[in-house]
Order: structure tokens, then sequence, then C-alpha cells
């Protein structure tokens, strides 16, 4: 894992502390004097919420924001663990959340509870040794302009009747805009597979709800994730040492183009 990238990186932690300010800018108290009695009828709930988990032998200590956050950002030329010969586990040459060539709806992406996950291994009669991070969101709904030219990781993207017409099916490292990208092999004559390149923006979430399995990982060894929890999703592709991105779940194909997202009055 190249420690060139961590700037970039450090890109991510804004993008979940940004949205932290946000739910704390939205919110006007006033401290007033409450009586005991007062006080027992009170129900109260912390901004954030702290999970300890263990899963295929490691331990997991995951930090979420329990808020819901509207957000309109644009992020270029994101690079992630990129090595000596100037290949990149990650890089995404655009990522939009939001759209400003609809309506009203389509500008902002509704985002649930972001969080920070801390992976470690506790060896028996050995130091505990960090394994990596995770960043991600238990929830993200609306229109995002994705542009990406090279991912380690798993995507699944349902483009099937659309102005894609065809489905975006790829799990591995540093796979390309060009690369073939059909990995099921019984289906791969009667599926019209789509890689990368011919993809602009996703509407992430349907009917059923919101997408549920978007993060992104900084690893020093391979890590099986559990799936989230009642959510009734298989446990995702085991993540790979170095930077990898998941998401798979309710991603529909909005365009093969980036769609425009210029703030108001621009």
């Amino acid at each position: 894992m190249n420690h060139s990238s961590s700037p970039r990186l450090r890109r991510y932690f804004s993008l979940l502390a940004c949205a932290g300010l946000l739910c704390a800018a939205s919110v006007h108290a006033k401290r007033v004097t409450l009586t005991d009695h007062e006080m027992s009828e009170v129900n109260a709930q912390g901004l954030f919420i702290l999970e300890n988990s263990n899963y295929g032998g490691l331990d997991f200590s995951k930090i979420a924001l329990d808020a819901d956050v509207d957000l309109s950002a644009n992020f270029r030329n994101m690079l992630l663990g990129t090595n000596a010969t100037g290949v990149s586990d990650i890089h995404i040459s655009d990522l939009q959340f939001g759209r400003s060539d609809g309506d009203e709806a389509n500008r902002l992406v509704k985002i649930s509870n972001p969080y920070i996950q801390f992976i470690y291994n506790k060896p028996l009669n050995a130091p505990t040794q960090v394994v990596g991070i995770r960043l991600g969101f238990d929830g993200i709904s609306g229109d995002v302009g994705f542009l990406g030219k090279v991912i380690s990781g798993s995507m699944y993207v349902d483009g099937t009747g659309t102005a894609v017409n065809g489905i975006l099916d790829a799990t591995g490292k540093q796979w390309t805009g060009s690369t073939a990208p059909c990995i099921a092999t019984a289906t791969c004559g009667t599926t019209n597979y789509i890689n990368l390149a011919q993809l602009g923006a996703i509407t992430a979430g349907n009917t059923s709800g919101p997408s549920r399995d978007f993060w992104i990982s900084a690893l020093m060894q391979p890590v099986q994730f559990e799936a989230p929890k009642n959510s009734g999703l298989t446990d995702p592709p085991i993540a790979q040492a170095g930077y990898w991105l998941n998401w798979r779940d309710r991603l529909i194909a909005l365009s093969a183009q980036l769609p425009s997202n210029k703030a108001p009055g621009r």
C-alpha cells in the first residue's frame, strides 16, 4: 500500500467530516433547565454510534455518524494506492453527488450514517496488529456521476433497458475501463456486458430503498467483511490488500456521459 496516496485518502475523511458539520450546522438548540420529572420523560440519542464486532478471526471497531445527510459535491481525479510505476489501485476521474441537469429532486444525494471502521488482529501472546480501515455509508440514494479509469474492487450496475443497455459486473484488482467485465461464464454469451468506460452515471437506490454497500477500504491483508445486518445481502467479495472499492447493491446505470452538476446560479 503506497503511502504517497494518503493525502487523497484524507479527502475521503474530509467528506465524512463535512457530513458531520452539515448535520451539526442544521441543528439549533437553546439550553433550558429541566426538573427531575421532566428529565425522566426525555429520550435522547448520541450523535455517534460505536460498534465492536468480530468476524472471520478479526476484530472491528466502527464509528458511525447517526445522521442523514443531503449532499451535492464534485470530486476530481481521485487516485488511491499509486505505485512507483504510476499505476493506481483506484483512479476515479470524476465522482459527483447529485446533478443539476434534472429537476430539483436530482440535485442532492441522500446519505445515511457515514462511518469509519478500524480492522485489527489480536494474535495470542503478541501485540495487536492494525490491519486497515474502511470508510463508507450505510445508505445512499440519488444520482451519482461516476467516471472510473481503474478500479480495484467489486461493482455491479444494472443498465438493462437503459441508454447504456447492459450490465457491469466485475471483481478484481486494477481492472480498467476497457477490460471485458464478464465473470459469469455461463451467461457471457446471452447477456450484454458493458465495461467501465461505458458508464458515466449511476442511480443509487430504488423503490425498495437505498443502496447499502458502498465503501472503500485500505488494507494490509485480504479481509472478508460481513454483509450489513438484516439486509438480506450475502457477504461481499473478499477485499484485497491495498485500496478496494465495493458497490453492488441497487445500482442502475443512468447514462454513458457524466451529467452536469453546477452550483445554483452558475
